[in-house]
């Protein structure tokens, strides 16, 4: 999940509300079905033909047929699939079962599961936490799925390996039942438990205690939460909160993470004192707080917003209140927080398969390292790469034809697949 969704909650508002949705949506359209794979030949995308799923190729050739309710990609050789769901857009059902198939379209676990919540409207606060899962997916040989009373965490053999979480204290073992579950990232599983989110190990032992707001998986060793006071804080995977002198924005990508200065309850006019700086995992400063807004580092660069406008003035302080930004323009630096491509781009997201998605008005292309448009800008929407495919969302210029269409693109800059 992006970590921009923990900016919205601070207000509670029916406007920031509407916007942790959309974020919602995005984040499982881009990156909920991502893959985690060690075998590059199972690139396989989820596709959505009519009202169904099928499986196509990196060549956009369809290898699996149109047959599932829903699908999400495939991660360690099984993708979930639903059958007999109630599909309604893009959303994923709240009805049918879930079951897992290889890359032959052939069942290795039935359908069994419980389609978990998902993000339609309405819902209100306390259903929040239940629509913010992440699993479905194999990870580790672990994957998340629920049953009618609660997640549980099954193997590839389709056993229940982690069947609640549990704490110990004085030699009694206490169980809980998991009502919301995300993938297990470097040993650790974000868990809502009731009462927030924790993290559990492999076992199901709860190793930090579910008292947070948001679940964000560790990434290289770190994790960037909000606590129920709506305060920012970096732990480790034992739970100690370190980086405390500074208010760290972003989890590290290639071992580097922005930060602001951890001023204390003031209220200034200063903007200088909301700019962005760079650190890495060891706490050591690389660039000085400078930037607008920064992004997160891929193929060596980091996008980055410079020469905006900050509008209010709240007050800053260890809580995640955070200001309105208007103008600017964003471009990429290397780690030594020097421009390698200028700043003249209306949004940028970070690279990924080295290829980054830039925003020049209101239509979004593709750029390589060096700067050459490998796709010029025509995008409605553009997502990550994932591998050698990313999904975008077609506005093509001078027809209607395949208006708003979602279609898969590689990094040749083809177009290999409409909906």
């Amino acid at each position: 999940m992006n970590y921009s969704l923990l900016n919205y909650w601070a207000g509670k508002t029916k406007k920031i509300l509407s916007n942790l949705v959309l974020l919602i949506a995005i984040a499982c359209l881009t990156s909920c079905g991502s893959k985690i794979e060690a075998d590059p030949d199972e690139h396989l995308y989820a596709v959505k033909q009519g009202k169904y799923y099928g499986f196509i190729d990196p060549h956009g050739q369809m290898v699996v047929s149109p047959q599932f309710a829903y699908a999400f990609n495939f991660s360690e050789g099984l993708a979930a699939v639903n059958i007999g769901g109630t599909t309604s857009g893009r959303d994923v059902p709240t009805d049918g079962k879930w079951g897992f198939i290889n890359p032959k379209g052939q069942f290795i676990i039935n359908p069994f599961y419980y389609s978990p919540e998902n993000g339609a409207l309405p819902y209100d606060l306390e259903r929040l936490p239940l629509v913010m899962h992440d699993g479905y997916r194999f990870v580790d040989s672990l994957a998340a799925v629920r049953l009618e009373e609660g997640w549980v965490y099954i193997n590839t053999e389709n056993q229940i390996a982690i069947p609640k979480a549990y704490s110990e204290k004085d030699g009694k073992r206490t169980h809980y039942i998991i009502q919301s579950a995300r993938t297990f990232r470097e040993g650790r599983a974000a868990v809502y438990l009731g009462d927030g989110w924790g993290y559990i190990d492999k076992t199901g032992k709860i190793v930090i205690e579910p008292k947070y707001l948001f679940p964000i998986d560790f990434r290289q060793g770190f994790a960037v939460l909000m606590t129920k006071k709506e305060e920012r804080v970096c732990i480790d995977r034992d739970g100690h909160r370190v980086f405390s002198q500074y208010r760290i924005e972003t989890n590290f990508h290639e071992s580097i993470s922005s930060f602001k200065e951890g001023f204390k309850g003031e209220r200034t006019f200063d903007s200088d004192k909301y700019r962005l700086g760079m650190m890495n995992r060891q706490g050591h400063i690389l660039v000085q707080a400078q930037f607008d807004e920064v992004g997160f580092f891929g193929n060596g660069l980091c996008p980055v917003l410079v020469g905006s406008e900050k509008s209010g003035t709240p007050t800053y302080s260890d809580l995640a209140n955070t200001q309105d930004i208007e103008g600017g323009k964003w471009g990429y630096v290397n780690t030594n927080g020097f421009f390698q491509i200028n700043p003249v781009y209306d949004w940028a997201k970070g690279f990924r398969s080295g290829l980054a998605a830039v925003k020049t008005g209101h239509v979004w292309g593709y750029i390589n390292t060096s700067q050459q448009a490998v796709f010029p800008p025509q995008f409605k929407f553009a997502g990550f790469f994932d591998g050698p495919v990313a999904i975008v969302r077609l506005r093509p210029e001078g027809q209607d034809t395949y208006e708003n269409r979602f279609a898969y693109i590689n990094t040749d800059g083809e177009i290999i697949w409409i909906e």
